[in-house]
């Protein structure tokens, strides 16, 4: 039935069965055509690779840099002196709380962050040492691959 409609894909494709698990109320395995892709040239290969590499790249470094961050922020809001000199708490400097809640807030931020940066950069060196090589060691001595 389907040579009949498409006379050209009916040719051109391999028949595989349609009802592959068994379904008993799909009815009897009818053959229908499978696609076939074309394999990958290196040039796509190599593109595919660089664009996951580089979008590894950034999101380690977005996510390490917001990391560094909020963590010189914590340290500044802890460590830095007061430029305050008027002790009067109502309409001085206040009580000097909100500098340490600051930094007791951005500190556990800034260490959250870094979870991130480390799976980015862990996947990032994964990725790194997938890289197709063109000159391996193989056994009995170097083999070509390109």
């Amino acid at each position: 039935m389907l040579g009949a409609l498409l006379p050209e894909v009916a040719a051109a494709a391999p028949l595989a069965p349609a009802n592959e698990l068994g379904d008993p109320m799909a009815g009897p395995a009818t053959m229908m055509p499978t696609p076939t892709l074309a394999p990958a040239s290196t040039d796509e290969i190599y593109q595919k690779w660089s664009a996951k590499r580089r979008k590894l790249q950034i999101q380690t470094g977005v996510s390490a840099g917001l990391a560094v961050a909020l963590l010189g922020t914590g340290l500044l809001a802890l460590f830095a002196p007061s430029v305050c000199r008027d002790p009067d708490p109502d309409f001085g400097c206040g009580e000097g709380y909100g500098r340490f809640f600051t930094a007791m807030t951005v500190l556990p931020a800034s260490v959250v962050t870094t979870i991130p940066a480390i799976v980015f950069g862990v996947r990032l060196h994964r990725h790194q040492k997938q890289r197709q090589v063109a000159l391996q060691a193989g056994p009995g001595g170097f083999v070509l691959r390109f």
